[in-house]
Protein backbone atom coordinates (compact mmCIF):
# COMPACT_ATOMS: atom_id res chain seq x y z
CA UNK A 1 0.00 0.00 0.00
CA UNK A 2 1.69 3.47 -1.07
CA UNK A 3 2.41 5.75 1.67
CA UNK A 4 0.10 9.16 1.40
CA UNK A 5 2.62 11.16 -0.85
CA UNK A 6 1.38 14.40 -0.19
CA UNK A 7 0.79 15.52 3.49
CA UNK A 8 0.84 12.53 5.85
CA UNK A 9 4.44 11.39 6.22
CA UNK A 10 5.15 8.91 9.38
CA UNK A 11 9.09 9.77 10.38
CA UNK A 12 10.81 7.08 11.54
CA UNK A 13 13.94 7.77 14.14
CA UNK A 14 17.29 5.52 12.82
CA UNK A 15 19.76 5.11 15.02
CA UNK A 16 23.73 5.18 13.74
CA UNK A 17 23.55 1.24 14.21
CA UNK A 18 20.67 0.91 12.33
CA UNK A 19 21.77 3.06 9.30
CA UNK A 20 24.89 1.05 8.97
CA UNK A 21 22.75 -1.78 8.59
CA UNK A 22 20.97 -0.61 5.61
CA UNK A 23 21.70 -1.10 2.25
CA UNK A 24 20.20 0.02 -0.65
CA UNK A 25 19.33 -3.01 -2.50
CA UNK A 26 17.79 -2.87 -6.32
CA UNK A 27 16.20 -5.81 -8.62
CA UNK A 28 13.92 -6.31 -10.93
CA UNK A 29 10.03 -7.72 -10.38
CA UNK A 30 8.94 -9.53 -13.11
CA UNK A 31 5.80 -11.65 -14.73
CA UNK A 32 6.71 -15.52 -14.16
CA UNK A 33 4.52 -16.26 -17.08
CA UNK A 34 4.96 -13.24 -19.78
CA UNK A 35 8.75 -12.98 -18.38
CA UNK A 36 7.41 -9.31 -18.56
CA UNK A 37 8.33 -6.11 -15.69
CA UNK A 38 5.76 -5.60 -13.63
CA UNK A 39 5.61 -1.77 -13.29
CA UNK A 40 4.14 0.09 -9.74
CA UNK A 41 4.35 -2.85 -7.52
CA UNK A 42 4.83 -1.63 -4.08
CA UNK A 43 7.65 -3.02 -1.20
CA UNK A 44 7.85 -2.57 1.99
CA UNK A 45 9.90 -3.35 4.76
CA UNK A 46 7.93 -5.47 7.09
CA UNK A 47 8.02 -4.08 10.27
CA UNK A 48 9.21 -0.90 9.30
CA UNK A 49 7.86 2.66 7.74
CA UNK A 50 10.07 1.76 4.83
CA UNK A 51 8.36 1.43 1.24
CA UNK A 52 9.02 2.08 -2.43
CA UNK A 53 7.30 1.70 -5.70
CA UNK A 54 8.38 -0.52 -8.98
CA UNK A 55 9.69 1.95 -11.93
CA UNK A 56 7.94 1.59 -15.20
CA UNK A 57 10.66 -0.89 -16.09
CA UNK A 58 9.99 -2.88 -13.21
CA UNK A 59 13.19 -1.63 -11.13
CA UNK A 60 13.15 -1.26 -7.70
CA UNK A 61 15.07 0.70 -4.93
CA UNK A 62 14.81 0.37 -1.19
CA UNK A 63 17.04 0.76 1.19
CA UNK A 64 16.74 -2.28 4.01
CA UNK A 65 18.85 -4.90 6.04
CA UNK A 66 20.03 -8.14 4.33
CA UNK A 67 17.76 -10.15 6.61
CA UNK A 68 14.56 -7.86 6.29
CA UNK A 69 11.60 -9.21 4.99
CA UNK A 70 10.03 -8.01 1.73
CA UNK A 71 6.47 -7.66 1.03
CA UNK A 72 6.00 -7.78 -2.62
CA UNK A 73 2.21 -6.84 -4.00
CA UNK A 74 0.58 -5.72 -7.11
CA UNK A 75 -3.19 -6.22 -7.77
CA UNK A 76 -3.56 -9.45 -9.86
CA UNK A 77 -1.08 -10.71 -8.47
CA UNK A 78 -0.30 -13.24 -5.66
CA UNK A 79 1.62 -11.55 -2.80
CA UNK A 80 5.76 -12.50 -2.45
CA UNK A 81 7.62 -12.37 0.80
CA UNK A 82 11.26 -12.55 0.47
CA UNK A 83 14.50 -11.07 1.77
CA UNK A 84 16.89 -9.03 0.11
CA UNK A 85 19.79 -12.04 0.25
CA UNK A 86 16.34 -14.34 -1.38
CA UNK A 87 17.01 -12.49 -4.70
CA UNK A 88 17.26 -14.57 -7.56
CA UNK A 89 19.84 -14.97 -10.17
CA UNK A 90 19.80 -11.85 -12.16
CA UNK A 91 18.70 -9.84 -9.21
CA UNK A 92 14.86 -10.94 -10.37
CA UNK A 93 11.64 -11.06 -7.93
CA UNK A 94 9.00 -13.56 -9.93
CA UNK A 95 5.35 -12.96 -8.75
CA UNK A 96 2.87 -15.45 -10.37
CA UNK A 97 -0.55 -14.23 -11.33
CA UNK A 98 -3.76 -15.06 -9.48
CA UNK A 99 -5.40 -17.88 -11.47
CA UNK A 100 -9.34 -16.21 -11.35
CA UNK A 101 -11.40 -18.14 -14.00
CA UNK A 102 -14.92 -16.72 -13.66
CA UNK A 103 -16.27 -19.40 -16.26
CA UNK A 104 -14.73 -22.82 -15.25
CA UNK A 105 -14.80 -22.85 -11.18
CA UNK A 106 -14.05 -25.96 -9.31
CA UNK A 107 -15.75 -24.25 -5.96
CA UNK A 108 -14.72 -26.73 -2.90
CA UNK A 109 -15.22 -23.69 -0.31
CA UNK A 110 -18.70 -22.43 0.92
CA UNK A 111 -20.42 -20.20 -1.44
CA UNK A 112 -21.74 -18.01 1.57
CA UNK A 113 -19.25 -16.96 4.74
CA UNK A 114 -19.93 -15.10 7.51
CA UNK A 115 -17.10 -12.92 9.33
CA UNK A 116 -16.68 -13.74 12.84
CA UNK A 117 -20.43 -15.20 12.67
CA UNK A 118 -20.49 -16.07 16.17
CA UNK A 119 -18.28 -13.98 18.68
CA UNK A 120 -19.39 -10.78 19.59
CA UNK A 121 -18.27 -8.09 16.91
CA UNK A 122 -20.37 -5.34 14.91
CA UNK A 123 -18.85 -4.74 11.78
CA UNK A 124 -19.55 -0.66 11.20
CA UNK A 125 -17.44 -0.61 8.00
CA UNK A 126 -14.70 -2.03 5.60
CA UNK A 127 -12.03 -1.68 3.14
CA UNK A 128 -9.87 -3.81 1.46
CA UNK A 129 -6.07 -2.96 1.99
CA UNK A 130 -4.01 -5.15 -0.49
CA UNK A 131 -4.91 -8.71 -0.05
CA UNK A 132 -6.40 -8.28 3.08
CA UNK A 133 -9.91 -7.14 4.72
CA UNK A 134 -9.37 -3.93 6.85
CA UNK A 135 -12.43 -3.17 9.31
CA UNK A 136 -14.39 -0.76 11.98
CA UNK A 137 -15.34 -2.65 14.29
CA UNK A 138 -17.16 -1.95 17.79
CA UNK A 139 -16.63 -4.68 21.01
CA UNK A 140 -20.11 -3.25 22.05
CA UNK A 141 -19.67 -0.53 24.89
CA UNK A 142 -16.38 -1.50 25.69
CA UNK A 143 -14.59 0.38 22.55
CA UNK A 144 -14.06 0.25 18.85
CA UNK A 145 -11.17 -1.01 17.05
CA UNK A 146 -9.50 -1.50 13.73
CA UNK A 147 -9.25 -5.22 12.90
CA UNK A 148 -7.54 -6.58 10.24
CA UNK A 149 -8.38 -10.04 8.63
CA UNK A 150 -7.59 -12.37 5.46
CA UNK A 151 -10.17 -13.08 2.81
CA UNK A 152 -11.97 -15.73 4.46
CA UNK A 153 -12.28 -12.97 8.03
CA UNK A 154 -9.42 -14.85 9.90
CA UNK A 155 -8.01 -12.40 12.10
CA UNK A 156 -4.45 -10.98 11.51
CA UNK A 157 -3.90 -8.26 14.52
CA UNK A 158 -5.91 -5.47 15.60
CA UNK A 159 -5.51 -2.29 17.65
CA UNK A 160 -7.80 -0.39 19.78
CA UNK A 161 -8.52 3.11 18.56
CA UNK A 162 -8.81 5.57 21.34
CA UNK A 163 -10.56 7.85 19.25
CA UNK A 164 -14.64 7.92 18.09
CA UNK A 165 -14.48 6.54 14.40
CA UNK A 166 -17.29 7.68 12.02
CA UNK A 167 -16.11 5.29 9.10
CA UNK A 168 -13.06 4.17 6.65
CA UNK A 169 -12.93 5.56 2.94
CA UNK A 170 -10.14 4.78 0.31
CA UNK A 171 -8.53 7.86 -1.74
CA UNK A 172 -7.56 8.16 -5.21
CA UNK A 173 -4.20 6.47 -4.21
CA UNK A 174 -5.64 3.79 -2.58
CA UNK A 175 -4.77 5.00 0.87
CA UNK A 176 -7.51 4.38 3.24
CA UNK A 177 -8.37 6.61 5.84
CA UNK A 178 -9.99 6.36 8.80
CA UNK A 179 -13.02 9.31 9.46
CA UNK A 180 -13.78 11.02 12.67
CA UNK A 181 -15.90 14.02 13.22
CA UNK A 182 -13.32 16.76 11.96
CA UNK A 183 -10.01 14.77 11.01
CA UNK A 184 -8.63 12.15 8.91
CA UNK A 185 -5.49 9.51 9.86
CA UNK A 186 -4.27 7.23 7.54
CA UNK A 187 -4.07 3.65 8.36
CA UNK A 188 -0.61 2.17 7.33
CA UNK A 189 0.24 -1.66 7.71
CA UNK A 190 3.45 -2.66 7.28
CA UNK A 191 2.65 -6.15 7.64
CA UNK A 192 3.24 -6.39 11.85
CA UNK A 193 1.60 -3.69 12.87
CA UNK A 194 -1.70 -1.29 11.96
CA UNK A 195 -0.53 2.42 12.23
CA UNK A 196 -2.53 5.46 12.47
CA UNK A 197 -0.47 8.57 10.89
CA UNK A 198 -1.01 12.20 12.18
CA UNK A 199 -4.42 13.70 12.52
CA UNK A 200 -5.22 15.79 8.96
CA UNK A 201 -7.85 18.44 9.61
CA UNK A 202 -10.96 17.28 7.68
CA UNK A 203 -11.74 20.71 5.94
CA UNK A 204 -8.52 21.13 4.30
CA UNK A 205 -9.24 17.16 3.29
CA UNK A 206 -12.42 17.91 1.48
CA UNK A 207 -11.54 21.44 0.03
CA UNK A 208 -8.75 19.89 -2.13
CA UNK A 209 -7.34 16.13 -1.69
CA UNK A 210 -11.11 14.81 -1.60
CA UNK A 211 -11.44 15.80 -5.43
CA UNK A 212 -8.75 13.54 -6.20
CA UNK A 213 -10.91 10.93 -7.87
CA UNK A 214 -8.37 9.04 -10.02
CA UNK A 215 -4.77 8.25 -10.75
CA UNK A 216 -2.18 6.65 -12.43
CA UNK A 217 1.49 7.17 -11.93
CA UNK A 218 1.53 10.80 -11.03
CA UNK A 219 -1.53 11.88 -13.46
CA UNK A 220 -4.42 12.39 -11.74
CA UNK A 221 -8.45 13.47 -12.26
CA UNK A 222 -9.89 15.65 -9.62
CA UNK A 223 -13.91 16.80 -9.84
CA UNK A 224 -15.31 19.34 -9.42
CA UNK A 225 -18.96 19.63 -8.54
CA UNK A 226 -20.73 23.12 -9.50
CA UNK A 227 -23.41 24.56 -9.72
CA UNK A 228 -25.99 23.19 -6.98
CA UNK A 229 -24.30 19.61 -8.29
CA UNK A 230 -25.61 19.84 -11.63
CA UNK A 231 -22.08 20.17 -13.18
CA UNK A 232 -19.04 18.31 -13.13
CA UNK A 233 -16.24 19.16 -13.84
CA UNK A 234 -13.01 17.03 -14.73
CA UNK A 235 -9.60 18.21 -14.45
CA UNK A 236 -6.42 16.53 -15.84
CA UNK A 237 -3.56 16.96 -13.96
CA UNK A 238 0.47 16.10 -14.99
CA UNK A 239 2.04 16.31 -11.34
CA UNK A 240 5.97 16.12 -13.36
CA UNK A 241 5.38 18.68 -15.79
CA UNK A 242 3.07 20.51 -13.51
CA UNK A 243 0.59 21.25 -15.80
CA UNK A 244 -3.72 21.06 -15.99
CA UNK A 245 -6.46 21.24 -18.55
CA UNK A 246 -9.77 20.41 -18.26
CA UNK A 247 -10.11 16.94 -19.55
CA UNK A 248 -14.78 16.71 -19.59
CA UNK A 249 -17.61 19.09 -18.58
CA UNK A 250 -20.39 16.91 -17.19
CA UNK A 251 -23.84 19.07 -17.39
CA UNK A 252 -27.26 18.26 -16.85
CA UNK A 253 -28.73 20.97 -19.27
CA UNK A 254 -32.57 20.65 -18.75
CA UNK A 255 -32.25 20.12 -15.07
CA UNK A 256 -29.84 23.64 -15.25
CA UNK A 257 -32.53 25.33 -17.93
CA UNK A 258 -35.69 24.55 -15.33
CA UNK A 259 -33.31 25.87 -12.03
CA UNK A 260 -32.60 29.04 -14.07
CA UNK A 261 -36.36 29.39 -14.68
CA UNK A 262 -37.24 29.25 -11.27
CA UNK A 263 -34.41 31.43 -9.88
CA UNK A 264 -34.61 33.97 -13.03
CA UNK A 265 -33.75 37.72 -12.79
CA UNK A 266 -37.52 38.39 -11.33
CA UNK A 267 -36.62 36.33 -8.13
CA UNK A 268 -33.49 38.50 -7.61
CA UNK A 269 -35.20 41.41 -8.20
CA UNK A 270 -37.51 40.66 -5.71
CA UNK A 271 -35.65 39.76 -3.27
CA UNK A 272 -33.75 43.51 -3.78
CA UNK A 273 -36.66 45.01 -3.24
CA UNK A 274 -37.82 43.27 -0.07
CA UNK A 275 -34.57 44.46 1.27
CA UNK A 276 -33.26 41.09 1.25
CA UNK A 277 -29.73 41.53 -0.37
CA UNK A 278 -28.62 41.80 -3.95
CA UNK A 279 -27.95 45.51 -4.04
CA UNK A 280 -26.88 46.12 -7.49
CA UNK A 281 -27.98 47.28 -11.21
CA UNK A 282 -29.83 45.45 -13.23
CA UNK A 283 -27.42 44.74 -15.33
CA UNK A 284 -24.93 43.49 -12.57
CA UNK A 285 -27.44 40.83 -11.16
CA UNK A 286 -27.78 40.04 -15.08
CA UNK A 287 -23.89 40.01 -15.07
CA UNK A 288 -23.22 37.76 -12.16
CA UNK A 289 -27.10 35.45 -12.32
CA UNK A 290 -25.08 32.45 -12.32
CA UNK A 291 -22.61 33.19 -9.45
CA UNK A 292 -25.56 34.12 -7.31
CA UNK A 293 -27.68 31.07 -8.52
CA UNK A 294 -24.63 28.68 -7.36
CA UNK A 295 -24.79 30.27 -3.93
CA UNK A 296 -28.23 30.00 -3.16
CA UNK A 297 -29.00 27.83 -0.05
CA UNK A 298 -31.77 25.94 -1.05
CA UNK A 299 -34.85 24.13 1.61
CA UNK A 300 -34.64 20.45 0.93
CA UNK A 301 -37.95 19.78 -0.32
CA UNK A 302 -36.10 21.87 -4.05
CA UNK A 303 -32.89 20.02 -3.42
CA UNK A 304 -34.61 16.70 -3.98
CA UNK A 305 -36.50 17.74 -6.77
CA UNK A 306 -32.97 18.81 -8.16
CA UNK A 307 -31.20 15.50 -9.16
CA UNK A 308 -27.46 16.18 -8.92
CA UNK A 309 -25.32 15.01 -12.52
CA UNK A 310 -23.96 11.76 -11.64
CA UNK A 311 -21.07 10.57 -13.39
CA UNK A 312 -17.50 8.75 -11.79
CA UNK A 313 -13.95 7.89 -13.37
CA UNK A 314 -12.18 4.89 -13.06
CA UNK A 315 -9.18 3.20 -14.51
CA UNK A 316 -9.90 0.50 -17.22
CA UNK A 317 -6.82 -1.08 -18.64
CA UNK A 318 -4.53 1.05 -19.99
CA UNK A 319 -7.51 4.21 -19.76
CA UNK A 320 -9.09 6.59 -17.57
CA UNK A 321 -12.87 5.74 -18.47
CA UNK A 322 -15.68 8.63 -17.65
CA UNK A 323 -19.00 7.04 -16.73
CA UNK A 324 -21.43 9.77 -17.36
CA UNK A 325 -24.56 8.07 -15.76
CA UNK A 326 -27.14 11.22 -16.56
CA UNK A 327 -26.14 10.84 -20.38
CA UNK A 328 -25.25 7.45 -20.40
CA UNK A 329 -22.32 7.41 -22.16
CA UNK A 330 -18.62 5.82 -21.30
CA UNK A 331 -15.53 8.26 -22.88
CA UNK A 332 -11.88 6.71 -22.82
CA UNK A 333 -9.22 9.03 -22.21
CA UNK A 334 -5.32 7.70 -22.31
CA UNK A 335 -3.34 8.54 -19.26
CA UNK A 336 -2.10 11.71 -21.40
CA UNK A 337 -5.16 12.95 -21.17
CA UNK A 338 -6.35 12.43 -24.87
CA UNK A 339 -9.83 11.18 -25.84
CA UNK A 340 -9.31 7.61 -26.93
CA UNK A 341 -13.73 6.54 -27.80
CA UNK A 342 -16.73 6.75 -26.68
CA UNK A 343 -19.57 4.43 -26.30
CA UNK A 344 -23.50 4.80 -25.36
CA UNK A 345 -24.40 2.96 -22.06
CA UNK A 346 -28.64 3.89 -23.46
CA UNK A 347 -28.78 -0.03 -23.46
CA UNK A 348 -28.36 -0.55 -19.24
CA UNK A 349 -31.70 2.34 -18.43
CA UNK A 350 -31.58 1.11 -14.56
CA UNK A 351 -28.05 0.66 -12.97
CA UNK A 352 -26.18 2.41 -10.40
CA UNK A 353 -24.48 5.11 -11.05
CA UNK A 354 -21.73 3.42 -9.70
CA UNK A 355 -19.32 0.34 -11.45
CA UNK A 356 -17.36 -2.09 -9.21
CA UNK A 357 -14.10 -3.38 -10.62
CA UNK A 358 -12.47 -6.38 -9.41
CA UNK A 359 -8.80 -6.03 -10.79
CA UNK A 360 -7.49 -9.66 -9.80
CA UNK A 361 -10.52 -11.52 -11.82
CA UNK A 362 -10.66 -8.81 -13.73
CA UNK A 363 -14.91 -8.08 -13.49
CA UNK A 364 -16.65 -5.10 -14.21
CA UNK A 365 -20.30 -5.03 -12.19
CA UNK A 366 -22.71 -3.00 -12.36
CA UNK A 367 -25.65 -3.28 -10.01
CA UNK A 368 -29.35 -2.02 -9.37
CA UNK A 369 -30.92 -2.19 -6.39
CA UNK A 370 -35.26 -3.41 -6.01
CA UNK A 371 -37.33 -0.54 -4.88
CA UNK A 372 -40.11 -2.88 -3.17
CA UNK A 373 -37.53 -5.50 -1.64
CA UNK A 374 -34.26 -4.17 -1.81
CA UNK A 375 -32.63 -7.03 -3.47
CA UNK A 376 -29.53 -6.68 -4.91
CA UNK A 377 -29.44 -7.57 -8.88
CA UNK A 378 -25.83 -7.23 -10.30
CA UNK A 379 -24.68 -7.25 -13.76
CA UNK A 380 -21.54 -8.55 -15.14
CA UNK A 381 -20.21 -5.56 -17.45
CA UNK A 382 -18.29 -6.85 -21.31
CA UNK A 383 -15.86 -3.67 -21.49
CA UNK A 384 -14.64 -4.79 -25.25
CA UNK A 385 -18.44 -5.48 -26.63
CA UNK A 386 -20.22 -3.06 -24.21
CA UNK A 387 -22.70 -5.36 -23.24
CA UNK A 388 -24.04 -6.97 -20.01
CA UNK A 389 -23.28 -10.72 -20.47
CA UNK A 390 -25.08 -11.79 -17.06
CA UNK A 391 -26.94 -10.76 -14.15
CA UNK A 392 -27.28 -12.49 -10.67
CA UNK A 393 -29.59 -11.80 -8.22
CA UNK A 394 -28.32 -11.41 -4.25
CA UNK A 395 -31.14 -13.19 -2.90
CA UNK A 396 -32.23 -13.22 1.17
CA UNK A 397 -29.86 -10.02 1.78
CA UNK A 398 -32.10 -6.90 1.66
CA UNK A 399 -30.88 -3.38 1.37
CA UNK A 400 -27.42 -2.86 1.11
CA UNK A 401 -24.92 -0.28 1.54
CA UNK A 402 -21.19 -1.08 1.60
CA UNK A 403 -20.71 -3.64 -1.11
CA UNK A 404 -17.43 -4.84 -2.80
CA UNK A 405 -16.03 -7.51 -5.13
CA UNK A 406 -12.79 -9.08 -4.37
CA UNK A 407 -11.61 -12.46 -6.85
CA UNK A 408 -15.33 -12.59 -7.91
CA UNK A 409 -16.90 -12.59 -4.59
CA UNK A 410 -18.67 -10.32 -3.02
CA UNK A 411 -18.61 -8.68 -0.01
CA UNK A 412 -20.82 -7.29 1.89
CA UNK A 413 -21.87 -5.54 5.59
CA UNK A 414 -25.36 -7.31 6.53
CA UNK A 415 -27.50 -6.90 9.64
CA UNK A 416 -30.10 -9.41 10.33
CA UNK A 417 -33.17 -7.43 11.41
CA UNK A 418 -34.73 -10.17 12.88
CA UNK A 419 -32.15 -10.34 15.84
CA UNK A 420 -29.79 -7.64 17.61
CA UNK A 421 -26.46 -6.17 16.44
CA UNK A 422 -24.69 -9.03 17.17
CA UNK A 423 -25.62 -10.04 13.85
CA UNK A 424 -24.00 -6.89 11.69
CA UNK A 425 -21.41 -8.80 10.10
CA UNK A 426 -19.36 -9.02 6.52
CA UNK A 427 -20.94 -12.01 4.18
CA UNK A 428 -18.91 -12.86 1.91
CA UNK A 429 -20.65 -14.53 -1.44
CA UNK A 430 -18.79 -16.71 -4.37
CA UNK A 431 -20.42 -15.19 -7.78
CA UNK A 432 -21.16 -18.03 -9.76
CA UNK A 433 -21.93 -16.20 -13.26
CA UNK A 434 -21.38 -19.32 -14.85
CA UNK A 435 -24.66 -20.60 -13.83
CA UNK A 436 -26.45 -17.18 -14.28
CA UNK A 437 -28.83 -16.00 -16.44
CA UNK A 438 -27.18 -14.57 -20.09
CA UNK A 439 -28.66 -11.43 -21.06
CA UNK A 440 -28.13 -8.52 -23.30
CA UNK A 441 -29.00 -5.21 -21.54
CA UNK A 442 -30.34 -4.16 -17.58
CA UNK A 443 -34.03 -4.30 -17.17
Amino acid sequence: MRIHIYTLVLLTVLTGAELRAQELFAFNIKDRTSLEPIKFCYVIVKGKNISSVSDENGLIKIKADVKDTLVIYQVGYLLKKTTPELVGPGNNVWLHRKDVNLEEVSITAKTIEIFNEKEYTVFLDFEFYDDHVLSLISRGSKYDALLLSDKNGNKITEIRLKIKAEGLFKDCLNNIHLLTKDSIYQIYYDYQTIHLLPAYDLVAYNNMLKRCECSHNDKYIFKTSRYQELKNIYTYYDAPNGSSKQLALVADSQNIKDFNMDFDIRYFLDLRRRGAGYFYTVADIYKYMDQFREQLVLDDSYKRLLKPVDSEVKIIDSSFALFDYTHKTVSYYSFDGQLQSQASLEQFPQIAPKILIDRDAPNYVFTKQNNRNGLLTLYRFDKLTNQITHSFILNDFHYLGNFQIKENYLYFINSDMSRNDINTKIVKVWLDWKKMAQVTKAD
